[in-house]
């Protein structure tokens, strides 16, 4: 919606009642351009959101983005789509 002084509370609270009344209608409100919302991008979306660790040499745990990404993408995207 937008910071205080750029978007007036009246105007805030004009979106966010037409964003709850397309929840209740059972569509994404950030996804009004009528771009369906998929598994795999709500899976980069996922990615993006988890903030895994760097990738480090000799760290395990630095490569939890990448697996989790390939088993996703091979094993799950192709089966749901």
């Amino acid at each position: 919606m937008g910071a205080y002084p750029d978007v007036s509370l009246e105007e805030a609270r004009r979106i966010a009642t037409g964003n709850r009344a397309l929840a209740k209608g059972g569509f994404d409100p950030q996804h009004r351009d009528g771009d369906a919302l998929t598994f795999a991008k709500a899976n980069e979306g996922y990615l993006r959101w988890k903030r895994f660790p760097p990738r480090v040499a000799g760290n395990r745990l630095s490569n939890q983005r990448y697996k989790w990404h390939y088993t996703m993408r091979k094993h799950v995207q192709p089966r749901i789509p």
